[in-house]
């Protein structure tokens, strides 16, 4: 399908994944377009089409990022059927990571995760009209479902890190988990509370200062 699509070289390192670039364009319209197949039955060919488009466009990323979280994002609906787009998701991460070597769907696994290990959500919605935006946040519940996506999530980021050193990254993530937690997240806490120890164990050393300090902070 992208054949035609001329691929577009960027330099993963130089890609500002915390500022917004604007863009519009067709390109555009395509990334928001596969995204939005989330919750149909063709969600699997619409991943297997929106990686193999950003792998061509990497210089997207903000697109892709913000396709991601607009049509994967957690909701307070999403428990309906059982957190299945965010697995479909994290699996075609893995599948399409070439080993998990592949920098840029490295880099923007990363800046998912950030989003979908949030323990409290702030979405804001469009009315029926168009008129008004509606924000509220809502805390995620504790359920099997809820465990499942996020152990996932923390299986891939101890495995990104075996292949490739992810520290610095992974640093950044735990620095900002855990803001906002309410009671009724408290066992989905001590799930992830498993895999950050594993993680700890294997990307922190007990003989490093800097990362004695990341542990005392978490």
């Amino acid at each position: 399908m992208f054949d035609l699509i001329e691929a577009t070289l960027t330099n993963f390192e130089e890609i500002e994944t915390d500022t917004r670039r604007s863009y519009y364009g067709d390109e555009e319209d395509i990334v928001f377009l596969l995204g939005g197949f989330a919750n149909t039955p063709n969600i699997d060919t619409a991943l297997d089409l929106f990686f193999a488009f950003y792998l061509k466009r990497p210089d997207l990323f903000h697109q892709f990022f913000q396709a991601i979280k607009l049509n994967f994002g957690i909701k307070p609906t999403s428990g309906r059927n059982g957190y299945y787009p965010q697995i479909r998701l994290i699996d075609h991460f893995a599948k399409h990571s070439n080993g998990l070597t592949n920098p840029y769907v490295r880099l923007l696994f990363f800046k998912t995760a950030e989003e979908l290990l949030q323990v409290t959500f702030s979405p804001s919605e469009m009315d029926s009209r168009g008129h008004h935006i509606r924000l509220y946040s809502f805390s995620l519940p504790s359920n099997e479902q809820v465990i499942t996506y996020r152990s996932m999530i923390w299986d891939m980021i101890q495995n990104f890190h075996l292949v490739t050193d992810c520290k610095e990254v992974i640093s950044k993530l735990l620095g900002i988990y855990g803001r906002g937690i309410e009671e009724k997240s408290r066992d989905t806490i001590k799930a992830d509370a498993l895999h950050i120890c594993r993680l700890f164990r294997t990307v922190f050393s007990p003989d490093n200062v800097n990362d004695c300090k990341q542990s005392l902070d978490q």
